[in-house]
């Protein structure tokens, strides 16, 4: 997966291999991979121990308010597919989304806000049914992922040795150019 971060020169990367979370995030990794076991407590945050799109949509399946068509249908992900408005109840989220929604909670109310009571999510689903992009704002924080190549073979690799980082060391690094 990769991700574009507002303020962020280079796009986030993310890979999952034989469970563990490799993130490449530019500069701040010195243009390596972090390797994250998602089930080490000492992580401290808290890590997905896979990315299923599915499994998510399916945590939200019994908080749906609403669903309503948005627009004509465009080109996304590689297919024409139409925008729908998805609001959920919140407090009606379960699973992994779940967890991950009240660990938002505690960040937020750690910043003195809180989350809304529901959330509008933007589906682009085409006309086999398959969603090509996902899309929401909470806190003021934009989030959009994309998904494309549906049924094409796909070879995920973990980064080689060489392109793995320890954290620390560009933490150390880091303070050491500030300093």
């Amino acid at each position: 997966m990769t991700m574009t971060v507002p303020g962020m020169a280079s796009p986030v990367e993310m890979r999952l291999v034989g469970g563990i979370v490799y993130m490449s995030m530019g500069e701040l990794t010195g243009g390596k991979f972090m390797a994250v076991d998602p089930n080490d407590p000492a992580v401290g945050v808290p890590m997905p121990s896979d990315l299923d799109p599915a499994r998510s949509a399916k945590d939200l399946q019994g908080a749906i308010v609403s669903v309503t068509k948005v627009g004509a249908p465009e080109q996304v992900g590689g297919a024409l597919s139409q925008a729908y408005d998805v609001v959920v109840d919140l407090s009606k989220v379960t699973g992994t989304t779940r967890q991950s929604l009240d660990e938002a909670q505690t960040q937020a109310a750690a910043a003195g806000a809180t989350l809304p009571s529901t959330l509008t999510y933007r589906y682009w689903v085409d006309a086999k049914g398959l969603v090509h992009r996902v899309a929401n704002e909470m806190l003021g924080t934009s989030t959009q992922m994309t998904f494309e190549g549906w049924g094409e073979p796909v070879e995920i690799q973990a980064p080689t040795a060489d392109q793995i980082t320890n954290l620390d060391t560009q933490q150390a690094r880091g303070t050491a150019r500030g300093s």
